[in-house]
């Protein structure tokens, strides 16, 4: 949807901020730091969905529900940007093996 594409879009803003990111923010107490793990498995779920399925089903429905191209970008931007952050790394090591075996299960098209 436009509102997932456009809030993934105002969350990789905020962890790319120069000054106090939103990274940096959510690791001053454990609480927010669990709140924004959860937004990272999120993140992580909508790559498995996205990347998940048949191509040929993609193309038949998909972008009816997903404006694709700018939802899968911010996705995989913030991943990224989470695999890097040292208070996310292996949380992000352990959920996006989930991502890669949806990918990898995809029959070659």
């Amino acid at each position: 949807s436009r509102l997932k594409s456009k809030v993934l879009s105002i969350l990789l803003h905020l962890c790319e901020a120069e000054s106090i990111s939103y990274l940096d923010e959510v690791a001053n107490t454990p609480r927010s730091l669990d709140l924004a793990k959860s937004v990272a498995l999120e993140v992580l779920e909508l790559l498995k969905t996205m990347f998940g399925r048949d191509p040929k089903q993609l193309s038949a429905c998909f972008d009816r529900i997903y404006p694709r191209g700018l939802l899968q970008l911010n996705a995989m931007r913030l991943t990224d940007i989470f695999s890097d952050d040292s208070n996310f790394r292996s949380y992000i090591t352990i959920y996006f093996t989930e991502v890669l075996t949806a990918i990898f299960s995809l029959p070659h098209g």
